[in-house]
């Protein structure tokens, strides 16, 4: 057996096995060979130098140099990297050197073996000691393990028997199970909480809903794959409370809302509270025997221009499968906060009798002038997916539709997964969606959605802010978000990345856009149609402040990609970081019409391929701003010669800087995985602390000293902000721009809209303000940012003015848990 191993392995073709099967019959005859010049000894070399030996193969070498007895074994693969030794004391093998990330000598190292020799021979005895070899070969079979993409995460594997080795892929969506071949394995899928095994394949043939599979006298290799679902089993214990009844219990939704409009069949007369108390999931029956039709649950025409709120608390608990169909409808319903539950299998494409209208939670006024006030969710999880007992994966419509909602909240919640359209709201006054996870199902056929979003909103002279959001656009391959009719949209502190096509598609005219702190990048990567080749699509825009952005340009798709395009007349740019790494964006603002009127700039960072390579002269490749020339108040963007100088000169970009697209900036440029600007970098680059954001991308407040550019600040302070105390609030009368705040009474014309921003910076509070009149004419408002119309006092019959109204505001802070 030893003459196989000369001076050194030879490691060529079918060379492995006989190396393999030297090897287990060394190591099991180790204790009884003598020193043998067949054999590399290594006894004089110390062990601080094995790592210069690079050679493959197996060699022995002796603990004490000189002394002849052979004690231990040095494994070098054949790309000179694994190794691993190990000696022997009283007959008891011991592993003393590793390489890095090897963490056990019983399961590692033979899984390490497989990478390089033929394993077949390679098994340990009893006691985990000696490698062995049993009749010379040792006959194995695969046993190959796939869960459903939509199902990874809400199973485990574990098998037992024969079994020799079980490999798991890093994120368990596969597992790779070796056995003895003519033994038996028994597969176990273990679900996590609240899933169940919806079908079982094995060779590509349907076992059904089982959860174990049994294979024996295992004589070839064999394929599994698994899919899950939500228990759909209906709690059959009552599991909801009203807080104004908290000894009745309900066991379900519609039953309990049922109850309570029965007991106050106009409006609310205070708060009332609906929480679930256990862990419960309750199913929607059949379009034909369901109390509600094609809704789990229903309520209409209840609760209009109330001061009090109907809150539906899951806790966490609550599930809510929707099997299909509908879930939640409230129509002509005023002041419902949703929050703690969880939603699946809405509104699909299952089956082709679904009407359109449908969604998983439905708000709705039938009258744009009568809108529905005020709808919050916080909390919430969505998941419309189904998958059939064939395997095939269902697509839904909708998850949230707000029709003619006047304000809307969303706080927190997870979309993932979600439908079509996730957020669809039309007739909006203000609305705010905050913290939360967006990632949308493109789905496009004769029967399907003709335009697939993320976000589909739409107002009239309205308020919008999405904050500390991620909104993921993958499959989005026309517009990620679209945006109408919006006078105000704050953009704050939200990662947008993997818009195929263009992320936001905005129209209608605006008085004042705010991008601030935002991180862009791996959009614009598949685009459905040519013209969706831009971060931004914007009509005509009066003010655009965009200030500490990272915009990183890496798409595939257009080589004529822009950031934002539209007819703005004041821009202020400042400490942005665009990176255009593939060099196919041409300017970072595309003003399409007209002219600008006002540019502020300074401490941004452009980095791209430029003439000559010359970054510190030219602009040629990449522009700050493109714009028409014209005369009168407009400025002249007509720089030929695009160098940077010569917008100092002019009075722009101060103290900003040009890279190369080849230079490293950011950490993913270093193979990192984040897009902050490297450390090495951080007081190269500083921003104008002037226009900086109080908070970064990851609520740090700025520091006293300084601020980096881009969405991250280096420079910034962790801080609680449950201590926040701010008090009071800031306003803007939408007609005319003018501010007023708490400190002075503010006299604002009938009928003008006021947004009123409430100066709390803790996000976790729900906040509720209550406008008071001298007339009795009074409402509230959900959330931080709100609009309002006031009322004079008036001549019902007529309509005349009588005399001024006086209100008073009083805001509400509670925690939203």
């Amino acid at each position: 057996m030893s003459t196989l191993i000369r001076k050194e392995t030879n490691w060529g073709k079918n060379t492995a096995e006989r190396v393999g099967r030297t090897l287990v019959g060394i190591v099991e005859q180790l204790v009884a060979m003598e020193p043998s010049a067949q054999f590399i000894d290594l006894g004089s070399i110390p062990e601080d130098e094995f790592d210069n030996i690079t050679k493959p193969g197996y060699y022995l070498y002796a603990i004490q140099a000189g002394s002849g007895e052979i004690k231990g074994i040095l494994v070098v693969s054949n790309d000179g990297d694994t190794r691993q030794i190990r000696y022997e004391y009283d007959s008891i093998y011991t592993r003393s050197y590793l390489d890095e990330g090897w963490t056990e000598w019983m399961d590692e190292f033979v899984y390490k073996l497989r990478k390089h020799i033929d394993n077949d021979t390679v098994y340990w005895d009893d006691s985990n000691q000696v490698i062995k070899a049993k009749g010379g070969v040792l006959e194995t079979i695969s046993i190959r393990i796939s869960i459903n993409p939509a199902n990874v995460g809400q199973c485990t594997i574990s098998a037992t028997g024969d079994i020799i080795n079980v490999v798991e892929s890093d994120d368990k969506s596969s597992y790779y199970i070796t056995a003895t071949k003519t033994g038996t394995v028994t597969i176990t899928i273990v679900p996590k909480d609240g899933y169940q095994v919806s079908k079982l394949n094995v060779d590509a043939v349907s076992q059904g809903a089982v959860s174990e599979y049994i294979f024996e006298n295992l004589d070839t290799d064999h394929t599994m794959y698994v899919w899950m679902e939500e228990q759909l089993i209906q709690t059959d214990t009552d599991f909801l409370i009203r807080s104004d009844k908290p000894s009745v219990y309900y066991s379900g939704l519609g039953e309990c809302i049922a109850a309570i409009k029965e007991d106050y069949p106009d409006k609310l007369t205070k708060d009332i509270m609906i929480s679930c108390v256990k862990k419960a999931t309750e199913v929607r029956g059949s379009q034909r025997n369901s109390t509600y039709g094609i809704w789990t649950s229903t309520l209409t025409d209840w609760n209009k221009d109330s001061l009090y709120t109907l809150t539906i608390n899951g806790n966490g608990l609550y599930t809510i499968n929707c099997k299909w169909l509908g879930g939640l409808l409230f129509e002509n319903v005023d002041n419902v906060f949703i929050k703690g539950i969880s939603m699946l299998n809405y509104c699909n494409f299952s089956g082709a009798a679904s009407p359109e209208e449908l969604a998983a939670i439905m708000v709705r006024s039938n009258d744009a002038t009568g809108k529905v006030k005020n709808v919050a969710l916080h909390n919430c999880k969505f998941n419309g997916y189904y998958t059939d007992s064939s395997g095939k994966q269902w697509h839904t419509w909708y998850c949230l539709r707000l029709k003619n909602v006047s304000n809307a909240l969303i706080d927190s919640c997870n979309f993932d997964r979600a439908s079509s359209v996730v957020v669809y709201m039309n007739g909006i006054d203000s609305a705010e969606i905050n913290r939360s996870y967006l990632k949308g199902d493109y789905y496009i056929n004769a029967g399907g959605l003709g335009h697939a979003n993320v976000l589909s909103i739409s107002g009239n002279n309205a308020y919008l802010k999405l904050a500390d959001n991620t909104i993921d656009g993958t499959g989005m391959i026309e517009y990620a978000c679209s945006i109408g009719g919006v006078s105000e949209f704050d953009l704050v502190r939200n990662t947008i990345k993997n818009c195929a096509g263009q992320p936001f598609s905005i129209s209608g005219d605006m008085q004042r856009f705010n991008i601030k702190s935002n991180l862009f990048h791996s959009n614009i990567t598949g685009g459905l149609y040519a013209y969706v080749r831009r971060m931004f699509g914007c009509s005509g825009i009066k003010e655009l402040n965009v200030d500490n952005n990272t915009v990183y340009f890496n798409g595939e798709y257009s080589s004529s990609q822009e950031f934002l395009s539209g007819n703005f007349e004041k821009l202020a740019n400042y400490n942005n970081i665009f990176i255009n790494k593939l060099g196919k964006a041409y300017v970072a603002f595309l003003n399409n019409s007209g002219g600008v009127k006002e540019y502020l700039s300074s401490n941004n960072i452009y980095a791209s391929a430029f003439w000559n390579n010359n970054p510190s002269e030219r602009f040629i490749n990449f522009s700050p701003v493109k714009a028409e020339i014209n005369e009168g108040d407009y400025l002249d963007f007509s720089f030929e010669t695009r160098k940077l100088g010569e917008y100092k000169n002019r009075g722009y970009e101060a103290d900003s800087t040009t890279l190369s697209n080849a230079d490293n900036i950011l950490n993913i440029d270093e193979g990192g995985t984040d897009y902050k600007l490297l450390e090495s970098l951080k007081n190269t680059y500083l921003s104008n602390k002037e226009y900086a954001p109080e908070f970064d991308i990851d609520y740090l407040r700025a520091s006293i000293n300084n601020v980096s550019p881009g969405a991250y600040n280096l420079f910034g302070e962790q801080w609680d902000e449950t201590t926040d105390a701010s008090t009071g609030y800031e306003g803007t009368n939408m007609a005319d721009l003018e501010t007023f705040s708490n400190s002075i009474v503010y006299i604002v014309p009938t009928d003008d809209i006021i947004t009123v921003r409430v100066n709390s910076k803790n996000r976790n509070l729900f906040i509720k303000s209550l406008f008071t009149s001298d007339n009795g004419h009074s409402f509230i408002r959900f959330g931080q940012i709100v609009t309002a119309s006031l009322q004079c006092t008036y001549n019902e019959e007529t309509g005349m003015y009588v005399e001024d109204n006086n209100y008073t505001l009083n805001i509400k802070e509670e925690s939203y848990e």
